[in-house]
């Protein structure tokens, strides 16, 4: 029986959804729990697996192409299942291998037209009973006709032949005789690049010279989601940086001091991240316009404080929210702090862990930088970027001494709040940094 793949809704407020990649092609085999595709919002990409085993009969959703929930994305059929298949509105067509011009000297593909085959009723039954395409086998009886032998001689060839089998589902649609293929897998096995090449030459030698020449990197999944959004911030906002460096070196002890109380549980992390989170969070409280977004003409100014922390993953960035930060004490915050950072790691955060942020911190502690300039999560009015912490000579009443010094630069949207008042603001969580016992009152 077939199982139809549909468009998942991977948070409250999805409603549409692309697909960005296919892990499988048409006619592939697929085993149940394996990544199948790849789902992109407009905040996040998430791999969907196969709900059932068998082969990936139809896809009905192309890469590239969008889809409302719930939408029809493919079926899975059971071997040799040949289910109805959907007529889905507005769905791209499905690239097929009949769909390309195959390459001069090569076998017209099995969609295409094809002279019926003449074989005996022994040869049919016994290529059905071994899974082969007499088109592929070549007939030793009167004027080419296929006799049982042909078939076990066939058998017998192939059979000896390693190959994937979605290079064997896409050698047999295009008519082409696997004996003729050179493999270039494990062992020798025939890929379906193998098969490809043979097809399609021009094509495979032109994406193999780009890709060993690494001058073209596909702009797409994530990458193409934090262009996207970089670049609708920078046209549609005023941005302006503020920049000081705060001295940290009280800061520093007092998470010393909070380590060595609870140093007999080894559960227990804090950072300075977690510090800037708790600062951040008071603050917003005291600059309500600071912890507001735009809404084309409209400016929201919230009551919780959705602290959005960056995260860095090796394919771009991705900023899960902390929601409620300001009613959150420094162990909880580091607590929940690592717990969606983890879960951005791994991949499994939902739409809705990412969205509804208020504010945004960016860290670059652990690099050379000392100062830069955030760019503004899309509606958001205030970024503030950290730099790493470094000791400096210091004047103190007179004297020069060492101290540790870290850079913080906020950028804010100049439409929706004045220079001074963000200055307060920057100078409120430079006060918080500097002498964290004060957040408690």
């Amino acid at each position: 029986m077939s199982t139809t793949i549909t468009m998942p809704k991977l948070g409250l407020t999805m409603k549409t959804g692309k697909v960005s990649k296919w892990f499988k092609a048409q006619g592939a085999e697929v085993t149940k729990g394996e990544e199948l595709l790849e789902v992109e919002t407009d905040k996040i990409t998430n791999k969907v697996e196969a709900p059932e085993s068998g082969i990936l009969y139809r896809i009905l959703v192309p890469a590239k192409g969008e889809a409302a929930v719930g939408a029809d994305l493919a079926i899975i059929a059971a071997p040799g299942e040949e289910p109805d298949v959907p007529d889905v509105a507005g769905a791209a067509p499905v690239e097929k291998i009949a769909d390309k011009k195959a390459s001069p000297g090569v076998a017209a593909p099995i969609d295409a037209p094809r002279a019926e085959v003449s074989a005996s009723p022994s040869a049919r039954r016994l290529a059905r009973e071994y899974n082969i395409d007499l088109a592929l086998v070549k007939g030793s009886g009167p004027d080419g006709r296929i006799n049982e032998k042909d078939v076990v001689d066939f058998h017998e060839v192939v059979g000896k032949i390693k190959i994937t089998p979605l290079a064997a589902v896409l050698a047999a649609q295009a008519g082409l005789d696997i004996r003729s293929l050179t493999g270039t897998g494990e062992g020798g096995k025939i890929t379906r690049d193998d098969v490809a090449r043979v097809l399609y030459p021009d094509a495979v030698r032109e994406e193999e010279q780009d890709a060993a020449s690494g001058n073209v990197i596909p702009m797409s999944g994530m990458r193409l989601i934090i262009a996207e959004n970089m670049s609708m911030s920078l046209q549609s906002t005023a941005q302006l940086t503020l920049m000081t460096e705060v001295d940290v070196t009280n800061c520093l002890a007092f998470l010393e001091n909070v380590r060595a109380a609870h140093k007999r549980d080894a559960s227990f992390r804090v950072s300075m991240n977690d510090v800037l989170i708790l600062a951040v969070s008071r603050a917003l409280k005291k600059f309500p316009r600071m912890n507001s977004t735009r809404d084309g003409d409209v400016i929201i100014m919230h009551d919780a404080a959705n602290v959005g922390v960056a995260v860095a993953l090796p394919e771009g960035l991705i900023v899960p929210v902390l929601r409620n930060a300001h009613t959150k004490g420094l162990e909880r915050i580091a607590r929940e702090t690592r717990e969606i950072a983890a879960k951005a790691r791994a991949g499994t955060l939902d739409p809705d862990e990412v969205s509804g942020g208020t504010f945004t911190i960016t860290n670059l502690g652990h690099s050379v930088v000392d100062m830069f300039t955030p760019i503004l999560k899309p509606c958001e009015t205030g970024i503030l970027g950290v730099g790493r912490v470094a000791e400096k000579p210091v004047v103190i009443n007179g004297e020069i001494k060492i101290r540790s010094m870290m850079g913080l630069s906020l950028t804010f949207d100049h439409r929706v709040l004045d220079g001074a008042p963000a200055a307060e603001f920057l100078n409120l969580v430079y006060d918080f940094i500097q002498h964290p016992a004060v957040m408690i009152f």
